[in-house]
């Protein structure tokens, strides 16, 4: 439970700073309300992916390569399906303009956060 609290602290910080990054550090007022609704999706996709993929069930004495390659699993897979729901979807106001490449500056994030913890 502690790693899922983690992760959906890191998850909602990557994309603060995947914004941060994308308009160098000078969100526009239009992102502004985008920015929730994201963070609320990534949360949705992310953890459930996660632990389904048994991120939140091992023991730190014994981890290894399993765990880092099921994160990759899971980090790709979670941002497959965001990108697919972003597709879908993109003509709803909460993602019309969105910029594509906080998507993938997001994913990296959540990758370095979570494989850091």
């Amino acid at each position: 439970m502690l790693f899922a609290t983690a992760d959906a602290v890191l998850i909602s910080l990557s994309v603060l700073l995947a914004f941060l990054l994308r308009f160098e550090g000078v969100i526009p007022f239009v992102y502004f309300l985008n920015i929730p609704g994201i963070i609320i999706l990534a949360l949705v996709i992310t953890i459930p992916v996660f632990y389904f993929l048994r991120l939140y069930h091992f023991n730190w004495r014994y981890v290894g390569t399993t765990e880092l390659v099921n994160l990759i699993r899971g980090t790709v897979l979670s941002f497959l399906l965001l990108a697919g729901i972003f597709f879908i979807l993109r003509d709803q106001p909460l993602f019309s303009g969105f910029p594509r490449s906080v998507l993938f500056i997001t994913y990296f994030f959540v990758f370095i956060f979570s494989s850091g913890i």
